[in-house]
């Protein structure tokens, strides 16, 4: 009995193992896979979707979620009273999101966008603000940025 239990046990474990590594490899966008559905404007970036069978499928999720992900990039850059989660704020990562944000009806579509578009070009001068933006969208009461690192 307590060995079948165990079996069992680690049978959850190894698929929850394998789900997070599915999931965490269609966190990221490569700079190739980026520069074919994205086109660079001097206005910013235009979502230009494929029909490659090659290409990822980027889904776009609830917008909180994004704010989430966009909270916890922005908690590497900034000094706070206190940090909920950090993500390294990679280009594959910075590549996703713009993609994301590119196919999604956002109420705030564009603020989002020009935020990851300086991210791209490593411009985090605005981060102070930017991380408040969403960390107030996150309904936020301890831990307002104070300062860049």
């Amino acid at each position: 009995m307590r060995v079948k239990r165990l079996l069992v046990i680690l049978g959850i474990i190894v698929m929850v193992s394998v789900a997070v590594v599915i999931f965490r490899k269609n966190d990221k966008v490569s700079n190739d896979e980026f520069n074919k559905m994205v086109k660079a404007t001097n206005a910013g970036f235009v979502y230009q979707p494929k029909e490659d069978k090659q290409s990822k499928d980027i889904e776009v999720r609830e917008q909180f979620k994004v704010y989430d992900d966009m909270h916890k990039m922005a908690n590497t850059k900034v000094v706070a009273d206190a940090i909920w989660g950090k993500l390294d704020m990679d280009e594959e990562r910075i590549n996703k999101l713009i993609i994301e944000v590119l196919k999604s009806d956002y109420d705030d579509k564009e603020k989002l966008r020009a935020i990851l578009t300086n991210w791209k070009k490593g411009d985090f001068t605005h981060c102070i603000e930017e991380h408040n933006y969403f960390w107030s969208k996150l309904n936020g009461s301890i831990g307002e940025a104070t300062a860049l690192k």
